[in-house]
């Protein structure tokens, strides 16, 4: 996917338009954060990843699959996966 589009092919979500509030989760390369719209007033999980540490590690494919394969399933326990945002390290991409 590009990195100006969502799962959707819709343009990607500006982060200044949220609101972080509290930090629900944390893991080795990051946390995930509670955020509010401030247009809308809807509520998202954001997952901030440290970029420096998964190139570091060679992680990126992993985090490239996960993105792959949270925009294609569907459960009700999933949170649906909606945005990417990939930063000066991000790579083309159309998967």
């Amino acid at each position: 996917m590009k990195k100006e589009e969502n799962t959707k092919g819709h343009k990607k979500a500006d982060l200044s338009s949220y609101k972080m509030l509290e930090t629900i989760g944390t893991g080795s390369f990051g946390r995930v954060r509670l955020a509010k719209s401030i247009h809308k007033g809807t509520v998202r999980a954001i997952k901030i990843l440290k970029k420096a540490e998964i190139i570091r590690v060679k992680q990126v494919d992993h985090i490239y699959s996960e993105c792959l394969i949270l925009s294609n399933i569907q459960h009700p326990f999933i949170v649906p996966f909606a945005y990417i945002n990939v930063g000066e390290y991000g790579r083309s991409s159309t998967r």
